[in-house]
């Protein structure tokens, strides 16, 4: 019974760390892409 416990609590760490990594990633290192109006409008596409 311990075996199986024990692997429940590597996945649930495992777990825990891929969503902070993902949600670290998010918060601090996206520095997103933004298309500014002038630029389509310059291009003809708006």
């Amino acid at each position: 019974m311990s075996l199986i416990f024990n692997k429940y609590i590597v996945l649930i760490v495992g777990l825990l760390i891929t969503f902070a990594a993902m949600i670290a990633r998010s918060l601090y290192d996206d520095h997103g892409y933004h298309i500014e109006v002038e630029e389509l409008e310059g291009e003809g596409k708006a």
